[in-house]
C-alpha cells in the first residue's frame, strides 16, 4: 500500500506510507502487549485501515485494553459495521459511543482516530471519534463515562492488543492496517496524523510534521509501521514499534 502526499502543484510531496499488515482472521491474528502503568484517562488511539469482509451482526476489534484475566475492556472496533468506543467495567458500559455512519467500503482506506479525554468538563469532549478527519457527531450510541473515571487502557501487566479483544483474543478485525498509534496521556485530533489535500481529501502525513506539531507518546505509547517480517517480540518483529 502506498499513499502519496501530492501538493497544489500535482507533484508529490515526498511521504508515502509504505506498509500494511494483513489480519486474517482465519488466522487468529493479533499482536499483543503487556503494558506498564500508565494514563487511564487520556489517551489516542489512530490507524487507517481496509477492510477485507464485512460482519454486519459482528465485531472487528482494532484495538483495545483490558485487565489481567478480567473481563473489565477498552474497545476501539467495529461493531455493526460502526465505529464503536466502550468502556466496560465487568457488569455494565460505562461509555458507549457509536456511529452512525457505517464502513462498508471493502475497497477503500479509511483514517479512524479515537481521541479520549476523560478529564474534560463538558461530556461529549471525553469520547471523540473521527473517521478521515471529520469528527463523528452523528451517533447513535451516546453513553459517557463521569469526569476523572478510569478506563481499562495502560493498566501494569494487563493487556494492550491489536486486532483482537484484549480479553479473550477473539473477534478478530479481517483486513489491512497501516501507521497504527497509540499516544498515552494525550488528547490529539486528527492534525497530527494526517491532513487534506487540494481536492478536500483525507491523506497521511509523515509522523510528527503534521499541523497538530511533534507528538509525545507517553509511557506505553507506541507507532507501528509495520516494516519487519519477523514474528518474534522484538524489533525484528512485525510489530516492533518504531
Amino acid at each position: 500500500m502506498v499513499f502519496p502526499i501530492v501538493g497544489g502543484d500535482g507533484k508529490p510531496t515526498g511521504y508515502e506510507i509504505e506498509n500494511s499488515l494483513r489480519f486474517n482472521d482465519d488466522d487468529s491474528p493479533n499482536l499483543t502487549d503487556r503494558p506498564a502503568s500508565g494514563n487511564r484517562k487520556t489517551f489516542t488511539f489512530s490507524t487507517w485501515f481496509k477492510r477485507s469482509n464485512l460482519k454486519p451482526s459482528g465485531e472487528n476489534f482494532l484495538f483495545g485494553g483490558s485487565s489481567d484475566g478480567a473481563n473489565d475492556t477498552t474497545e476501539f472496533k467495529l461493531q455493526n459495521d460502526q465505529l464503536t468506543f466502550i468502556i466496560f467495567d465487568g457488569s455494565s458500559n460505562t461509555s458507549y459511543i457509536r456511529t452512525t455512519a457505517k464502513l462498508r467500503d471493502i475497497s477503500a482506506w479509511y483514517h479512524v482516530v479515537f481521541r479520549i479525554d476523560l478529564t474534560q468538563a463538558t461530556n461529549t469532549n471525553r469520547i471523540r471519534l473521527y473517521i478521515n478527519g471529520v469528527l463523528q457527531t452523528s451517533l447513535d450510541q451516546t453513553t459517557y463515562d463521569a469526569q476523572n473515571n478510569d478506563s481499562f487502557m495502560s493498566l501494569g501487566n494487563g493487556y494492550h492488543r491489536v486486532g483482537a479483544d484484549p480479553r479473550t483474543a477473539a473477534n478478530f478485525f479481517d483486513g489491512y492496517m497501516a501507521e497504527t498509534y497509540y499516544i498515552d496521556g494525550q488528547s490529539y485530533d486528527p492534525t497530527y496524523f494526517g491532513k487534506f489535500d487540494d481536492n478536500n481529501e483525507w491523506i497521511p502525513v509523515e509522523p510528527g510534521t503534521g499541523d497538530g506539531g511533534s507528538i509525545t507518546y507517553g509511557t506505553n505509547g507506541f507507532l507501528l509501521e509495520y516494516k519487519q517480517t519477523g514474528t518474534s517480540a522484538n524489533s525484528s518483529g512485525i510489530g516492533a514499534d518504531t
